[in-house]
């Protein structure tokens, strides 16, 4: 994903990068909230939820958050920790 990145633009996201462990079970984003942020799995797995259904499983690799921060709407399906 940050492959087209230069050294400067990779510094940037390293220091606007914060790394946190989700416990399974938690929600980490909620259908309908307004989107701030933007999260890459590093490890485990999280479900997708939309309108109370499970839609998919990603993993390590994967990442979410992205339409929502970039346009400034809300959440379209939620993430829950696996």
């Amino acid at each position: 994903m940050f492959a087209g990145c230069n050294k400067d633009e990779l510094d940037e996201i390293d220091r606007l990068t914060d790394e946190i462990r989700v416990p399974k079970g938690r929600t980490v984003i909620r259908q309908g909230d307004l989107g701030q942020e933007f999260a890459l799995i590093v490890e485990g797995q999280a479900d997708i939820v939309k309108d109370g259904e499970v839609v998919a499983t990603i993993g390590p690799g994967a990442y979410f958050g992205e339409v929502a921060l970039l346009d400034s709407i809300t959440r379209t399906a939620s993430v829950v920790a696996t």
